[in-house]
């Protein structure tokens, strides 16, 4: 049976309060593809060896979906495990430290800093597969959106509901703490 078939069935039935139970109970399989990432090349910015960084990219795109604070333990053990020490961007630290009134402790600044290079990867996952999606669709633009709140960069603000061709777009995340995101356009 399809799901097509299945739903049919089930409204037709009426037992559309059901439909969870009726799933259950019937042979139905959908198969939900996972997205494919294979252009996309992650964790370059550490300088790690190249097997520690295909290990760290494998976690972020199996877990694409996932918040990156709950990815800091299992992303430090690999680091542990292949004995790197990650070289995060200095520009992350500074971040970090100007947003403290007092200088905060080592181990703090460390999952500070790496919470958000992890975001940061990720976005570049989640923005990637958004573009995907469109051209899967055949949507020809796109248009960049930010949260709109005091939180947002100048880079980021200068592209704010700006229209583009989804082949021309900016690439994002377009700064480390990047909360933007792409809207497809369909016209």
């Amino acid at each position: 049976m399809n799901i097509f078939d299945f739903l049919k069935n089930t409204f037709a039935k009426n037992e559309s309060s059901g439909w969870r139970e009726a799933a259950k109970n019937s042979n139905l399989t959908i198969k939900i593809p996972q997205p494919k990432f294979s252009d996309i090349k992650l964790c370059v910015h550490l300088n790690t060896a190249e097997e520690t960084r295909k290990k760290l990219e494998n976690l972020l795109i199996n877990n694409w979906s996932a918040r990156a604070d709950n990815l800091l333990e299992e992303f430090f053990q690999i680091c542990s495990s292949d004995d790197v020490i990650p070289n995060f961007p200095k520009e992350i630290e500074t971040i970090v430290l100007d947003g403290y009134k007092k200088k905060p402790n080592q181990e703090s600044i460390k999952k500070k800093v790496a919470t958000i290079y992890i975001r940061h990867e990720l976005n570049v996952l989640k923005n990637s597969l958004e573009l995907d999606k469109g051209r899967m669709v055949d949507v020809k633009k796109v248009k960049i959106r930010t949260c709109e709140d005091g939180r947002v960069c100048p880079a980021c603000r200068k592209h704010s509901k700006k229209t583009y061709n989804l082949e021309k777009a900016p690439k994002l995340p377009l700064c480390w703490e990047c909360r933007c995101y792409y809207e497809l356009v369909i016209r």
